[in-house]
């Protein structure tokens, strides 16, 4: 959609937090609830410490072994901008990202 300070895009991105990751208490070593998106970093400079389970490529039989252990690890939400502009023409620059809800359009929430 055009917005009057350029043009604003929806895309679905995945992010660097697996879907189980946790929160991670101020004082515990043991995994809080699963992290949801008003617990996410808002840029890629933002830091966030949670537990995360282990990857596993053991597998039993021909299956993933499940894990149920968590590590704390400090993590970033991937760098977009820097990501979508090593694959886009010089004519076209991404300057900002933010996460935005599911309701969000291009078309017609920019004012």
């Amino acid at each position: 959609g055009v917005h009057a300070n350029g043009q604003v895009v929806a895309l679905y991105l995945k992010s660097a937090f697996p879907l189980l990751a946790r929160n991670a208490g101020s004082d515990d070593d043991e995994p809080g609830d699963v992290l949801g998106e008003e617990s996410l970093p808002k840029n890629s400079l933002d830091c966030l410490e949670c537990f995360v389970q282990p990857r596993n490529n053991k597998k039993k039989k021909g299956k993933a072994v499940a894990s149920t252990t968590y590590q704390r690890k400090t993590m970033n939400e991937y760098d977009y901008c820097k990501t979508l502009n090593n694959v886009l023409p010089p004519s076209i620059r991404i300057l900002g990202w933010c996460p935005v809800s599911s309701e969000f359009s291009a078309r017609f929430s920019c004012s």
